[in-house]
């Protein structure tokens, strides 16, 4: 990955990438990445395309404000897509040799990914109560509540 970065980080090689964003549509960010990899030649000794790599290394590049937006992450539309989410948030590894998820990994998922929605929810009515009125005056929470 180190080489995929040093080579992403060119000024050149920057160009190449803003271009192939604006002339190209891309449904997710692993078909940009397959796009990149290829562009780039990033492959493995066995000529596999190295798109987790590329696409940390674009990442990289995103957060280093460096003009490069990338796509958005595909939404899981699908029901095993959102358990295997869930079930990552619950512990789950998913390495080859796992057994499917259990109830148990999924409990913990769900208690989880309720919380954060719970954490989501109390810092939103949060940062609601701390809004400015439009003469730019602080409102605080005594007068909301």
């Amino acid at each position: 990955m180190n080489h995929t970065r040093r080579t992403l980080r060119g000024l050149t090689e920057r160009e190449r990438v803003a271009a192939i964003l604006s002339q190209e549509q891309f449904g997710s960010r692993r078909a940009f990445g397959h796009r990149i990899c290829r562009e780039f030649s990033f492959v493995d000794a066995a000529g596999r395309l190295q798109v987790s790599g590329c696409l940390k290394a674009l990442s990289a590049l995103a957060r280093e404000d460096s003009g490069i937006v990338l796509p958005p992450p595909a939404a899981p539309d699908r029901l095993g897509d959102a358990e295997r989410l869930i079930s990552h948030l619950g512990g789950y590894r998913a390495r080859k040799h796992d057994p499917d998820s259990g109830r148990q990994v999924m409990w913990h998922g769900q208690t989880r990914l309720g919380s954060a929605a719970m954490g989501h929810r109390i810092g939103f009515k949060a940062s609601q109560k701390h809004a400015l009125r439009e003469d730019g005056n602080a409102v605080s929470m005594h007068n909301l509540s």
